[in-house]
């Protein structure tokens, strides 16, 4: 069996695990690297095996490295200097620069994926001189944006992810994907991958050096013009229009009644390919998703039976040697009732108020310093789901027992 370590920088309170848990993703050695106080309790509490590689600038790579072992590196760069209600100073800001310490990492480790997350906004602040950064260690990549609502969360919060694998060896098709989600008629919601095998793309330059990304003939820098959906195949970079505009999501109303769920809490397992360039997620009947257990609640809630039977019964049975949790190939039950922290209706927190005048609520709302820090995570977080999409498209770059089932 293959050893495996996950790296998580930038780890805030772990969305990036928690997706990897969902996909089925296992390993032997997991680091995780924060500097707030706050979200290391919370890291902590979730993955109590988890190493602190603590500030990423004092991280030296070459002690991380195991001969044999697989390495996969994941995490957001901070996005002060790159967001455009930042300072908009870009990879040079004192933050986001911090991008070259995560960059530093990849080239002492050499891990066989690169997964990455940051603001829309990086298309014109510094997309470039990632892309050419990441080939100029060896590495070609593929990105585009995926929105918090193509998984069904009800805000839109653009985000662009980047895959990133050594030159030679992995598909651009890693990103073209689409989304099939059921509905049944009580709301509850089916979500799964569907390979999308044709898209259209168009040449846009070449990348020369670290400098970053250039026109045809090497001249003229493309810098702003960076596409939001893209790859980089050899050095050479090309646009794809569709990644640029967030998921192809469709849905299918099931003309069920699912009121029976939970009767089975093992649920069905479902039949995987996911080879990229081939097929995506083949999904189950419907009445395989009626009669399945898991999944009636919702996938963002930690604190739910479902995550906790990942973090502590499946956790117990592994301890030591992976991660350990079940596998989903597809999710089920997205955002099927309101959040607790500041809920909402129609958008509009309450304290806020419409039209510049207060909302009558009967309850005061309390700024604390744990509300405070709470919501300061929540706003720097991923989603979950998302980090999930990505750990089953990827799949096929790592070695088989890399994933549970």
């Amino acid at each position: 069996m293959s050893k495996v370590c996950f790296i998580d920088l930038f780890s805030g309170i772990g969305a990036f695990p928690l997706g990897a848990y969902q996909a089925g993703f296992r390993c032997d050695q997991h680091y995780f690297s924060e500097i707030d106080k706050y979200a290391n309790a919370i890291y902590r509490k979730r993955f109590p095996d988890a190493e602190a590689l603590g500030d990423i600038t004092k991280v030296d790579g070459e002690l991380l490295i195991r001969p044999g072992t697989t390495y996969v590196i994941a995490g957001g760069f901070p996005c002060q200097n790159i967001s455009e209600a930042g300072k908009r100073d870009g990879l040079e800001g004192s933050q986001s620069s911090l991008w070259y310490e995560y960059l530093r990492l990849i080239k002492q480790i050499k891990p066989n994926v690169v997964l990455i997350e940051n603001v829309d906004d990086l298309s014109i602040r510094g997309l470039d001189k990632v892309i050419a950064n990441l080939y100029s260690a060896g590495y070609d990549s593929c990105w585009r944006i995926i929105s918090a609502a193509d998984m069904g969360a009800p805000h839109l919060r653009k985000r662009l992810f980047i895959i990133a694998y050594p030159s030679g060896i992995g598909d651009p098709a890693l990103m073209s994907f689409r989304l099939k989600r059921r509905r049944a008629v009580s709301g509850h919601t089916v979500t799964g991958i569907e390979f999308v095998s044709y898209f259209d793309k168009y040449f846009v330059g070449r990348v020369i050096g670290n400098e970053g990304v250039y026109d045809e003939y090497g001249y003229t820098s493309i810098g702003r013009d960076m596409p939001k959906g893209g790859f980089c195949l050899g050095g050479l970079v090309y646009a794809v229009p569709a990644w640029e505009k967030g998921l192809d999501v469709y849905e299918v109303m099931e003309n069920t009644d699912d009121s029976i769920r939970g009767r089975d809490e093992q649920g069905v397992s479902g039949e995987v390919s996911d080879s990229a360039g081939v097929e995506g997620v083949r999904s189950r009947s419907t009445d395989e998703f009626v009669r399945s257990g898991i999944g009636h609640e919702i996938v963002a809630d930690t604190d739910s039976s479902r995550f906790s039977r990942h973090l502590y019964d499946e956790e117990k049975k592994l301890r030591g040697s992976s991660l350990g949790c079940e596998q989903y190939t597809e999710l089920e039950g997205f955002w099927d009732t309101e959040p607790t922290l500041q809920r909402m209706v129609d958008g509009i927190p309450w304290y806020v108020g419409v039209d510049g005048k207060s909302v009558p609520f009967p309850v005061a709302f309390e700024r604390g310093d744990h509300d405070r820090k709470q919501l300061n995570c929540l706003g720097n977080a991923m989603l979950p789901q998302i980090a999930w999409l990505l750990f089953r498209r990827v799949k096929p770059l790592l070695p088989k027992d890399c994933y549970l089932g």
